[in-house]
């Protein structure tokens, strides 16, 4: 029982530590001319990941391994690894659906020009889509 407590300060440590190390290579590149603050944090966020599930497969091995299930372990840490990869699909998803370089915002915008109903349609539209991909991705995990 002691271990699980112990695993979930582990990761729970890491990831403020990751966080930090997110924060710092942000800050990095703010007086940079070329500066972008969505290609710096997607950055961060991938530095993020790898540390996270660096940690994560260390931890579950360190704290969970026994001899009775020697491939216990590993299930813990794929169930992890599950819970990363669905964060950063929402993390994409979401960036997709509101971030101007994207089609979706565009048509919006597009439609906010032509007047007020079809810039609710637009709207809906948008919101309707990316209800249905975010509930796919919850069934499906």
């Amino acid at each position: 029982m002691l271990t699980f407590v112990h695993l979930g300060l582990s990761l729970h440590g890491v990831l403020v530590i990751s966080c930090k190390a997110g924060n710092f290579h942000d800050n990095q590149y703010v007086d940079c001319k070329c500066f972008s603050l969505q290609a710096t944090q997607e950055e961060g966020l991938n530095d993020i990941s790898h540390l996270l599930i660096l940690d994560e497969l260390q931890s579950t091995r360190w704290l969970l391994y026994t001899e009775q299930a020697p491939s216990a372990w590993f299930h813990f840490a794929l169930c992890g690894l599950v819970g990363i990869i669905t964060a950063y699909c929402f993390v994409w998803i979401s960036q997709y659906y509101t971030d101007y370089k994207y089609e979706p915002v565009r048509n919006v915008a597009l439609s906010s020009t032509t007047g007020h109903g079809t810039n609710i349609i637009a709207g809906e539209e948008l919101r309707i889509s990316f209800r249905h991909i975010d509930n796919r991705l919850d069934s499906v995990l």
